[in-house]
């Protein structure tokens, strides 16, 4: 029996607007209004200048509603909606926190605008080194918007792709590894490699 093709994934800057439920909790609970939502370094001290470190609330954040429902970005469902119809597995693989009431959020988040889209969820420490997790899979795809994690899923065998973002343009990417800036090529590419015939999108779904 033929094994599925399978996607790994991570979610807070991928599929998941991570960056617009912090900047609401900055604001409305400590009083610091971000200056722009295009940060220019992933540690946000551009977007947050009175702040020396402004990622420091990053863990009280994500304890709180503002991360539970943070939302999706426009087409991230529908692409992923896509590729399981595709036949492709879908996993999640998120340096969220592994806090009880931080992985309530996360799943509560998943089932809100995921709905029966993962078939595995693996939550790690905030930061934390995804290459154990990635190492468990086959050659597959991989989604992460961390230059560490593209490495990450390159040396473990993956097909590594970072997800465009302001704070990683200047990133310089891995050997085999590719910028992602929507995703009707990743589509194509599974739809290839499945031999499933080709259809032209009428919908481009662009972030």
């Amino acid at each position: 029996m033929e094994k599925k093709q399978v996607l790994l994934t991570d979610l807070d800057g991928v599929s998941v607007d991570w960056l617009s439920g912090f900047a609401k909790f900055m604001e409305l609970e400590l009083g610091h209004k971000a200056e722009h939502l295009n940060p220019l370094n992933f540690t946000m001290i551009d977007i947050f200048p009175n702040l020396e470190k402004p990622y420091v609330h990053v863990r009280d954040y994500q304890h709180t509603d503002y991360y539970k429902n943070a939302p999706a970005y426009v087409g991230a469902y529908e692409s992923y909606k896509v590729l399981k119809d595709m036949g492709v597995n879908i996993v999640a693989v998120t340096s969220c926190g592994t806090d009880k009431k931080i992985k309530e959020n996360r799943i509560y988040n998943l089932e809100s605008n995921f709905p029966n889209i993962f078939d595995e969820v693996h939550m790690l420490e905030i930061g934390e080194d995804k290459s154990k997790i990635l190492s468990n899979y086959r050659s597959s795809k991989f989604i992460d918007d961390q230059i560490a994690n593209v490495i990450a899923g390159s040396k473990t065998g993956h097909e590594s792709y970072l997800w465009d973002m302001s704070y990683n343009t200047k990133e310089v990417l891995p050997e085999k590894a590719f910028r992602m800036k929507n995703w009707d090529a990743l589509i194509e590419n599974y739809r290839n490699e499945l031999k499933l015939p080709f259809f032209k999108n009428k919908r481009k779904f662009k972030f």
